[in-house]
Formats: structure tokens, C-alpha cells, sequence
């Protein structure tokens, strides 16, 4: 059956008749996606049009194939749809999230993580990258907590200083749970981190007070 048919209308049949002149003056395949309303409601069609060349490279037919893509246009749609709720909730929260593949070690740290040390998008995302702003004293802490958590799945939820671009040193709760394979064994983990100091100098007061009270 032709297109014309098929029912498609006019216009879509001198699209697809525009698409194998331009095989024929191009040697190069041609395409179009669009919408089409009928009785049935709207679909999306994707037109493909090849060239079946000769020895000496000549056109002398063309391959056509014509697919509705409206479920695979409804999918997409959709991921896109959900992409941009995930974007808006990781830009509108206050937390830095992070997400660490267990096996390369590589990690996504939010633009909102970057933001808490003072960093952009220059910056290396990997678990030693992070390790390596853990203040000294924290560190055996937080690789026993995570250790805790992947092998005898505790829950993971600490409290240390990660250093700052400036230098300075800051209080950070972290957040995380593993994801795990059919045998139990973790293979990505992901989680937040939030800044707080404040409530750390707050608390550090409050104890330096009770310190003061109890010896007068």
C-alpha cells in the first residue's frame, strides 16, 4: 500500500516523496519523525528512506521503512518528565547527595555537594577524593561505619569534618544505604550529606557550660 493509501494526508505524503528525491540528489539516507492525527487518535511515525546504489555508486532504488514510535515517544517522555522532578528535588534541597559505584569507585556528587566544600564542577568525584577531605582524626570512624553498613548491613549514619576549599574544616552528617545484587552483595551505594556545624558549636557551648557549672 501507498501512503496516500493509508490515509495519511497530503502533506505527509509530499513529505515522504520530498525524502527519496533527496536520496536520489544525496546518495544519503533520509529521515523524518512526526505526529499524525487520524480517527484513531495521534501517533508518531518515524520515516526512514535508504539507497540501494549500483556498482558505479548510483542510486538506482530506495528502501523505505515506516515505524510508529508513539509507546517509545510516551517512554521518553516520560524519563524526561522524571528527570526534571529529580533535578528540581536535588537542586531544591539543602543536603549534598552522592551516589558511589562500589566496584569502579567513581561517585556523582550533586552540584548542592560541591557547593557545601566550595567547589564547582572542576572538582574529582571518586571515594578517595573524599576520603581524602576527611579531617584525620574522622576517618578511621567513617571507613569502619561504612564498613559496618556494606558487610553486616548497620545502618549508615555518621557525623564528621570534611575540609573545606578554603581549608577550614566542617561538621557533616552523612547518610547512605547499599543497594545489593541477588546474593546479598553490595554493588552501589547512595546518600546525603548536610552541614552541621552550627549544631556542633551549639552543642560544643552547651557541654563547655554544664563543664563550668558542675565544677563551681
Amino acid at each position: 500500500k501507498t501512503h496516500r493509501e493509508m490515509g495519511f494526508p497530503d502533506h505527509l505524503c509530499q513529505l515522504w516523496e520530498n525524502a527519496i528525491d533527496r536520496v536520489f540528489a544525496t546518495n544519503q539516507p533520509q529521515g523524518e519523525i512526526f505526529d499524525w492525527t487520524s480517527s484513531e487518535g495521534t501517533a508518531t511515525y518515524d520515516w526512514r528512506v535508504f539507497p540501494e546504489l549500483n556498482g558505479a555508486g548510483e542510486v538506482v532504488s530506495v528502501l523505505g521503512v515506516s515505524r510508529d514510535i508513539s509507546e517509545l515517544k510516551r517512554v521518553a517522555d516520560e524519563l524526561r518528565e522524571s528527570e526534571e522532578r529529580l533535578n528540581l528535588a536535588v537542586r531544591g534541597t539543602s543536603d549534598g547527595l552522592w551516589d558511589w559505584s562500589i566496584e569502579t569507585g567513581k561517585e556523582y556528587w550533586s552540584p548542592r555537594f560541591k557547593e557545601l566544600l566550595g567547589y564547582g564542577e572542576g572538582i574529582e568525584t571518586t571515594c578517595d577524593q573524599c576520603l581524602a577531605f576527611v579531617h584525620p582524626e574522622d576517618k578511621a570512624d567513617v571507613l569502619e561505619a561504612v564498613r559496618l553498613h556494606l558487610e553486616e548491613n548497620l545502618p549508615y549514619d555518621c557525623e564528621y569534618r570534611l575540609r573545606t576549599r578554603c581549608g577550614e574544616y566542617r561538621w557533616f552528617q552523612a547518610r547512605g544505604e547499599a543497594m545489593r545484587d541477588e546474593d546479598g552483595k553490595p554493588y552501589r551505594m547512595a546518600g546525603s550529606i548536610r552541614d552541621i556545624t552550627e549544631r556542633k558549636v551549639i552543642e560544643e557551648s552547651l557541654l563547655e557550660s554544664q563543664r563550668f557549672l558542675s565544677k563551681a
